[in-house]
């Protein structure tokens, strides 16, 4: 609350942002000039409130305004913009996470990520390293202490100590619109520091949370997906539930083709997921295919399409659960390959018209632990986090629900 409205940034934030697309996707130069109009008017508003009284109106959820202010400065070079997004600068957390500091036991988890995408936005466009080490440190920070196996967070909303996941198993874990953020600051990263660490965590996230969050025969979305023994999840309806994870999800379901591919600063390709799809790269006059069915079959094929033979450095994610050796063949023929430092396979040659390459990953059933728990396992088989299906009645949790000993 603030004011007596809820979270009023964060709804402002929303507008903007769908502001900004519109200009950057459709050319749309009325969107851009509203979207400066708010920016205006939030200067305004803000102009004479000391610094204290700032600080206590960001105690309020206030969605990613210094990231949409700092895409105002981007689309329009007026540095006003720029310098009116640290109005939006949450010392208490943001400077506490740039000193190493884990502020978020207790705090509200999908308050802090999009606030936390703002500070890595800013330092590509000024090189503020301290910008940099808040994201980084809070990226590592939840993803290795307060995340679940499928790659969610927070319980009823909110995060706990960190690696103490194991007493919080209920009905409300997993908000969807924070994995939809931390998939957002993800690319971010691996932008600025490609690393298969990085889309190995977007991977299972994308698998097991965003995936598993839509109702397929409906098209409806999950608030939470839950993580209590023998519970099932709840999907939004129609015409009478419209949460923020239902605003999200929207945007969820139509971006699986995203992150797949990033060119490298150097010219090449980076294959980051194995989602069957269809690069075309004008720039390159190329066509990529890539054809998968993981985790059903252990092979990936790609397929070069070029008029004429060009010379590309192709680097594909090495997985964290293929374990094994790495076999690989260019149109049939086996041909040797090594694993960056970084975790990417990478294949540099003459690409000629049709070339195939193959790769394939060996996986098997693995099992992942509770950190607070060594007996509480998830089971995994390649990407995919395996689940019991208990059938459509709600089992009693005391004595209908399988565990394995």
């Amino acid at each position: 609350d603030l004011n007596g409205a809820w979270s009023p940034w964060y709804t402002i934030h929303k507008v903007m942002a769908g502001l900004l697309d519109a200009y950057l996707y459709c050319n749309n130069q009325k969107a851009l000039n509203i979207e400066k109009g708010m920016a205006d008017w939030t200067g305004d508003v803000l102009k004479d409130l000391n610094d204290a009284q700032l600080q206590k109106m960001l105690l309020c959820e206030y969605g990613g305004m210094n990231e949409v202010l700092v895409n105002t400065y981007a689309f329009t070079g007026d540095k006003k913009y720029l310098d009116l997004s640290y109005k939006f600068h949450d010392r208490v957390v943001l400077d506490s996470l740039a000193n190493g500091v884990d502020i978020l036991p207790g705090r509200h988890s999908n308050t802090q990520i999009p606030k936390v995408i703002g500070t890595v936005r800013r330092y590509e466009l000024t090189g503020d390293k301290k910008d940099f080490r808040t994201g980084d440190f809070f990226w590592k920070t939840v993803v290795n202490h307060h995340t679940y196996a499928p790659g969610g967070n927070s319980n009823y909303e909110y995060l706990s100590e960190p690696d103490k996941l194991n007493d919080r198993l209920t009905d409300n874990t997993m908000e969807t619109c924070n994995t939809y953020n931390m998939l957002k600051l993800t690319r971010h990263l691996f932008a600025l520091e490609p690393k298969a660490a990085l889309m190995d965590y977007y991977e299972r996230a994308l698998y097991n949370h965003i995936l598993a969050s839509q109702n397929h025969h409906t098209g409806m979305m999950c608030y939470f997906v839950p993580l209590r023994m023998g519970t099932k999840k709840e999907f939004s309806d129609e015409y009478n539930s419209f949460t923020c994870c239902v605003g999200s999800g929207i945007e969820n379901h139509v971006k699986y083709g995203e992150s797949i591919y990033f060119k490298g600063s150097d010219g090449s390709l980076f294959v980051n997921l194995f989602i069957p799809s269809q690069l075309d790269w004008k720039e390159k006059n190329m066509r990529i295919t890539l054809e998968s069915n993981i985790p059903a079959d252990k092979k990936i094929k790609i397929t070069v399409a070029t008029s004429k033979p060009q010379s590309l450095s192709l680097k594909v994610r090495k997985p964290h659960w293929a374990t094994g050796a790495i076999a690989a063949s260019v149109n049939g023929k086996v041909v040797q390959v090594s694993t960056q430092p970084y975790g990417y396979i990478t294949i540099q040659r003459q690409w000629k018209r049709d070339d195939v390459l193959e790769l394939n990953f060996e996986s098997s059933v693995y099992a992942v632990s509770m950190p607070d728990n060594a007996n509480r396992k998830a089971f995994f088989y390649g990407p995919v986090l395996l689940a019991g299906n208990l059938g459509t009645a709600e089992p009693d949790p005391m004595n209908g629900i399988p565990v394995l000993v």
